[in-house]
Formats: C-alpha cells, sequence, structure tokens
C-alpha cells in the first residue's frame, strides 16, 4: 500500500465520527445517515486519485457527503417531509461548522474518562460500551435504578464540564 493510500485510510478512519455527525445534522435519521455515510465512503474512495490535490480532507469529504446527502433527498423526493434545498443548505453550513470541533472534543472526552475514579469508569463501561441496562446495573450494584440513573446523569456532568475546561484552555492558550 503506498504512503499516500495509508494516509487517505487514516483520514478516511479518523473521519468517521465528524462525517457521520455531519449528515445526521441534514438527515436526522440514523439508519439513513448510516446509508449515506456508506455511499460517501464509496465516493471517497473511487475519488482516491484526487486526494493527492486536496487541501483538506476535512473540507472535502464534508462537501462529497453535502453531496450525498442531496443525491438521497433527490432519491426520496416523493416524501413530502423533506427540507428545501435552501433550508438544507442553510443547516450544512451551520452543521460544518458545528462539527469541525468534534476530533478535539473526542480527544479531550478520552483524556477526561481517565480522570474518572475506577468505579465511574466501571460504570460507564457497563452502561455505554457494553449497553448493559441500568436496571441490571443497579441490580448488581444493589442500588435502585433511579439512583444509578442519577449516578450515570452526574457522571456526564463532570465529563462535560472537563471537556468544556479544557476547550476554554485550549483557546486562550491559540
Amino acid at each position: 500500500m503506498s504512503d499516500l493510500t495509508e494516509q487517505f485510510v487514516s483520514d478516511l478512519t479518523s473521519g468517521q465520527p465528524r462525517l457521520f455527525a455531519y449528515i445526521m445534522s441534514l438527515l436526522r435519521n440514523p439508519d439513513e445517515a448510516r446509508d449515506v455515510l456508506q455511499n460517501t465512503n464509496l465516493v471517497l474512495w473511487r475519488k482516491l486519485d484526487e486526494y493527492a490535490d486536496i487541501a483538506s480532507f476535512e473540507a472535502w469529504s464534508t462537501r462529497i457527503a453535502y453531496y450525498q446527502v442531496l443525491a438521497f433527498r433527490r432519491d426520496r423526493g416523493r416524501d413530502r417531509h423533506q427540507f428545501s434545498e435552501a433550508l438544507l443548505s442553510q443547516i450544512a453550513t451551520a452543521a460544518e461548522a458545528e462539527t469541525k470541533g468534534i476530533d478535539q472534543r473526542m480527544v479531550h472526552l478520552h483524556g477526561c474518562i481517565q480522570e474518572l475514579s475506577d468505579d465511574h469508569r466501571e460504570l460507564l463501561v457497563a452502561r455505554y460500551t457494553k449497553q448493559t441496562p441500568v436496571r441490571q446495573i443497579a441490580e448488581t450494584a444493589g442500588k435502585s435504578p433511579a439512583a444509578l440513573a442519577m449516578a450515570l446523569y452526574r457522571i456526564r456532568q463532570l465529563l462535560l464540564q472537563c471537556i468544556e475546561g479544557r476547550l476554554q484552555a485550549e483557546g486562550s492558550q491559540s
């Protein structure tokens, strides 16, 4: 595999969460967004020969995703619950600005999770990685489901505060 192809695969792989978030902001349906993301990935792969000449993989891939959303909407044109192209363009512009920082927020999230106590990390893993129902975790921990749900809420609030603090510190250093 050439160095260019390896870099492309690296950019494509690391860009998946941001692309998915962008597409989701336009379609608001996870199943449709996954389909469009898959089509976007295929188009990006087919346009590999253009990769060497692009200035920003993020901008290039986002633009292709936008056109894939438009194609998806065109193909589903009979649905009367579709946004107009003008409104979709406005949403796309806002979504592109919003998703630019998602990669950095993910880095901060991982760092903030490492700062949690072992108990809190284990609770997050059980609930969100292993997809264990709150009721089951509560039974195992000898707590009520309401108490466990409140604990999860508090942990999410701690993570949010940590991420925002890191982003603010990062912004003041720029």
